[in-house]
């Protein structure tokens, strides 16, 4: 088995990311958990950058809690002792750019996806919206390729086809003058499109259908991607990195009882907040603030957005 080094183990990783935002990287995304989760196959997923609404369509498509990983927030050493802590033993672990692949704050890339990318040591599959494309989309795949920091591009997926003709144009030019390989071409489809707004996607829990679209996400990538090809690409050779030891926190003496508030109302948390409670000592107490009447005995609550 091929991949990361961590602790004598391996780790196979792929990062999905796009050239820019809403070109359906997180369904893409989704359909792979899912694929992933209905073969019995152990993966884990991370979100790049702060974010708390993609990462629980993730943790719902793969069955585990999706971790956030933000180089400018957490520091490199930061994302790589996050990274080793929640996918040392997991098998395989997706990570999710979040917008494009180059966008980021720093003029070197260093913050953006693909800095991240290149911090783990991740390959990328890079999804295209081919709307208003043929042959150019070749130009913007290699710009990708090429643009400082260069991540290691290893295949695209073309979304928003629109006619078999579009979809060879493409794929014959990208898989020529690129050098990586079109591993799925999906049209356009009503059916998995999760409503955006100002702050993103609509969450989970605001969506009755949300099951429902991840399992349309799911056919969607088993139909018209080569799920093979896709899992190979975890596979890719990528060399060890070095992590720094990091301070384990122990438990306190002392037991605190906090409750968080969890419903449609309150739900933008990150599981490793909460998990820092419990490393300090707290019980936790889920409450639905929409139905529950009455409280348990606590010392503070905590309540998200």
């Amino acid at each position: 088995m091929k991949g990361i080094v961590l602790g004598n183990k391996k780790i196979s990783r792929l990062m999905v990311s796009s050239p820019k935002k809403s070109s359906g990287k997180t369904i893409i995304s989704l359909g792979i958990l899912k694929n992933f989760l209905d073969q019995g196959k152990n993966i884990q997923s991370f979100k790049k950058g702060p974010d708390y609404i993609d990462p629980m369509w993730l943790s719902l498509a793969s069955g585990k809690e999706c971790y956030n990983l933000d180089s400018y927030l957490m520091g490199n050493q930061g994302c790589l002792y996050s990274f080793e802590k929640h996918a040392l033993e997991k098998g395989n672990v997706l990570i999710e750019g979040n917008h494009g692949l180059h966008d980021g704050m720093s003029l070197d890339g260093s913050d953006s996806s693909a800095g991240l990318a290149n911090l783990l040591d991740s390959p990328v599959l890079l999804v295209l919206d081919s709307m208003g494309m043929n042959r150019g989309a070749a130009a913007l795949v290699t710009g990708m390729q090429k643009m400082t920091p260069e991540p290691n591009i290893v295949g695209v997926i073309l979304n928003n086809v629109r006619s078999k003709r579009q979809e060879d144009k493409q794929k014959l030019a990208i898989e020529s003058l690129c050098g990586v390989p079109v591993v799925g071409s999906i049209p356009r489809d009503e059916k998995v499109t999760i409503p955006e707004r100002n702050l993103g996607l609509t969450t989970v829990k605001e969506m009755e259908n949300a099951e429902k679209v991840i399992k349309n996400a799911g056919d969607l990538v088993n139909r018209f991607c080569d799920m093979d090809s896709i899992e190979s690409l975890f596979q890719e050779k990528m060399n060890s990195i070095e992590i720094e030891k990091f301070e384990k926190i122990s438990e306190k003496d002392l037991t605190i009882n906090i409750g968080v508030f969890s419903d449609p109302a309150f739900c933008f948390y990150y599981p490793e907040n909460i998990e820092a409670l419990r490393n300090h000592g707290a019980n936790i107490y889920f409450i639905n603030s929409l139905n529950d009447n009455t409280l348990p005995d606590l010392d503070g609550i905590y309540i998200g957005g």
